[in-house]
């Protein structure tokens, strides 16, 4: 690599490197970009992956019913999804590292203010507003720049297996300060995960990306393949979100304390690295997109219908494989078989549609101990993704 290379990122290329300018710019090393990227990305997908928590602590110490825990949690991965159709194009605006440390500045005030919410509609605002403008800004910058690298479903595995790790080590530590210190500390919790971001957000590209970008919302809606593909991958996240967000309520049906339960859903939450490690380190076949979501839909209606805990753990733990198994494949068939790679910054849009009306609906249709209904739903929503998903892998056999 020459020493005077720094790295820029161009919204419709790979990423690559350019002879140093005239102004004074740090150099960016490849590996340090790539895990900056994942971090932020996981911060940007952390409330989706210690929700169980979360809605437990809040539901408990605020007395909300699981209708209100629903929009509470889907009101936040809403403004995930405004902010990826409507304005992804801040993106090449602003470049990718003020639109990141916008994002870490956002989510850190976020969660630090829930910890003082007591009402609804204080909470439901203050988590659309996360969402929209922290969460939504780091997806945005994670996903487009880690989707336009070589071998995508290997560098998405590798940030799915990153989830998995720090997912499950914030869900055993939010179990055990929830044991003590109840929804505040949760929050409070998250809010000192998320200042560590800025770090990573000054390690992202700080150029504008100068080619123009194509309006999300005029390609959303035509009808193509790549379409399809977007809306299995919303389909796919409502049974994903819908399972999940109730799944520490579940435990502590079966018989489950906080901290046990806690502990628990790390554990499985952990184990979805086997899937991430699967893809990353083989030459898996994209036919993997189709047979996850078969065994995703089998374990989680398991998870959810047992009053087993070894049943409840096995299950969840395969849940887990599965989504770690098929999000990288089906970001690869966006980017990589259908050669959509200008669709990519609207993955989280159609990623948080999917998580945010999982927990709205699963509230709606589910009470502590009552899940055949949620059942039915990710069993629904499984059956949707699969069509979407076969025809996106038609489309590249030719058939």
């Amino acid at each position: 690599m020459r020493a005077d290379a720094i790295f820029r990122f161009d919204g419709h290329q790979q990423s690559r490197y350019f002879p140093r300018p005239m102004h004074r710019e740090w150099q960016i090393n490849p590996s340090s970009l790539v895990a900056a990227l994942i971090f932020l990305g996981i911060l940007g997908r952390l409330i989706e992956l210690v929700l169980p928590v979360f809605v437990a602590a809040a539901g408990r110490d605020l007395s909300f019913s699981n209708d209100t825990l629903g929009i509470i949690a889907g009101a936040e991965l809403i403004g995930t999804v405004v902010f990826s159709l409507f304005c992804a194009k801040s993106l090449s605006l602003l470049g990718a590292r003020t639109l990141a440390c916008i994002g870490v500045v956002c989510l850190t005030l976020g969660n630090f203010l829930t910890g003082l919410a007591h009402g609804a509609g204080s909470l439901i605002g203050l988590r659309f507003l996360a969402g929209l403008l922290g969460e939504g800004p780091l997806l945005v910058v994670a996903v487009t720049l880690l989707g336009q690298q070589k071998n995508a479903s290997r560098v998405y595995a590798l940030f799915m297996g990153s989830q998995m790790i720090i997912g499950g080590l914030a869900l055993a530590l939010l179990g055990w300060i929830d044991s003590f210190a109840g929804f505040r500390g949760v929050s409070f919790s998250m809010t000192a995960l998320t200042i560590a971001g800025l770090a990573a957000a000054l390690l992202t590209p700080s150029q504008k990306s100068t080619a123009k970008a194509e309006p999300p919302l005029d390609r959303m809606f035509q009808t193509d393949v790549a379409t399809l593909v977007l809306i299995g991958m919303a389909s796919f996240h409502i049974s994903v979100a819908a399972a999940w967000t109730f799944m520490q309520q579940k435990g502590a049906f079966i018989g489950l304390d906080e901290a046990a339960s806690g502990a628990l859903l790390a554990i499985m939450l952990s184990g979805g690295l086997f899937g991430a490690a699967y893809v990353a380190l083989l030459q898996t076949g994209r036919v993997w997109v189709l047979i996850s979501c078969a065994t995703l839909a089998l374990s989680a209606t398991a998870a959810l219908l047992t009053n087993s805990p070894v049943v409840y753990a096995i299950a969840g733990t395969c849940l887990m494989i599965s989504w770690n198994i098929a999000v990288p494949h089906q970001i690869a068939q966006l980017g990589e078989d259908i050669g959509a790679k200008r669709r990519l910054a609207l993955v989280p849009g159609a990623q948080g549609l999917g998580l945010a009306a999982g927990p709205v609906l699963a509230g709606h249709i589910s009470a502590p101990g009552q899940y055949t209904g949620v059942a039915c739903l990710v069993a629904l929503s499984l059956a949707v993704a699969y069509f979407c998903f076969w025809m996106g892998y038609k489309s590249v056999r030719g058939d």
